[in-house]
């Protein structure tokens, strides 16, 4: 049970076991361990008005955008990305690179949906 668990992590730490201490243990591994997915459609006036109301969600989360790239953005994302190394190799082999970071995006987002 919870009790259990935290009265066993007070006891690890040599602090007393008292109601307090168990709901602020309980409250704090919460806190730092609670992680929230929500998911939301960027389009139509719903996600502003929301935005709008929870400014919280813009300024104290990570937006994670999963729409999908054209296969031409993936390569030039991959190609400014790796454009130090370009210098150290063949063209055609630098520019196969290129072409295998722009795939493994594109058959991640595919097995993942």
């Amino acid at each position: 049970t919870i009790f259990e668990k935290m009265t066993q992590i007070l006891t690890q730490k040599g602090r007393a076991v008292t109601k307090t201490a168990l709901y602020a243990q309980f409250i704090s591994l919460v806190k730092k361990n609670l992680h929230v997915v929500m998911c939301m459609s960027p389009l139509g006036s719903e996600y502003t008005d929301r935005i709008r109301q929870f400014p919280s969600l813009i300024n104290n989360t990570t937006t994670d955008w999963f729409s999908p790239w054209p296969p031409s953005a993936l390569k030039a994302v991959a190609r400014t990305l790796m454009s130090d190394q370009a210098d150290t190799m063949e063209e055609t082999v630098f520019a196969s690179i290129v072409d295998i970071c722009g795939a493994m995006h594109s058959s991640v987002r595919e097995k993942s949906t």
